[in-house]
């Protein structure tokens, strides 16, 4: 949940782990590709990569402007684009952005924010992105409630429900595992099913991505 006890906990390790690099966020698997949110706090724009998950080689995907001081909270990719929802984290009253890529005309599209500043599940159907926000209940019984927030979209998605962040994805033959501190993880370990068993193929740690 991004939002009270862990947005604490992710100020304080932001502080402990200072000019590191971390992995925010990983998307689904797609083509035996992965797409790997990370950020460190020498940069102000965060830092987006593509990953062949079987030769282990990155590319860097350029952000535009939009992305400064945010974080790559919710990453998924299907067909020709790539959707990301991205926030500010080191202040509070920040509202999520979600901006689509796409991958064919490497063009960025700013789809808007999210009214709500505390979320933990990303909803794509068609013609929709929504997010379940959490806010404070004002009424009698108190304590908190949660919302469907809504923006609209043209691009095609499949339908899926992702509750975030994403600490392990698989595909048919491939698993993804984020290591150490979900939404700063310190690295990924890449594993392929054999038989009925899954075997680690490789880690990588989130400074060598």
């Amino acid at each position: 949940m991004f939002s009270k006890l862990t947005l604490v906990l992710f100020c304080c390790l932001q502080a402990q782990l200072a000019y590191g690099i971390q992995i925010n966020s990983v998307s689904n698997i797609e083509l035996k590709k992965i797409y790997i949110g990370l950020s460190s706090e020498k940069q102000r724009l965060p830092v987006l990569k593509e990953m062949d998950l079987i030769t282990g080689k990155t590319k860097n995907i350029k952000l535009v402007k939009d992305f400064k001081n945010k974080d790559l909270l919710g990453l998924y990719t299907y067909k020709d684009n790539l959707f990301v929802v991205a926030q500010e984290m080191r202040a509070e009253g920040f509202k999520p952005s979600l901006l689509i890529y796409n991958k064919k005309l490497k063009k960025w599209k700013n789809s808007g924010q999210f009214d709500c500043k505390s979320f933990d599940t990303l909803i794509f159907q068609k013609g929709k992105a929504s997010i379940e926000c959490e806010e404070i209940n004002w009424g009698k019984e108190g304590g908190y409630k949660t919302s469907i927030k809504t923006l609209s979209i043209k691009e095609d998605v499949e339908k899926v429900k992702m509750i975030l962040p994403l600490v392990k994805v698989e595909g048919e033959i491939l698993r993804v595992e984020l290591l150490g501190t979900p939404t700063m993880s310190s690295g990924i370990k890449i594993q392929s099913l054999k038989g009925k068993s899954w075997r680690t193929l490789k880690e990588y740690k989130a400074s060598s991505i």
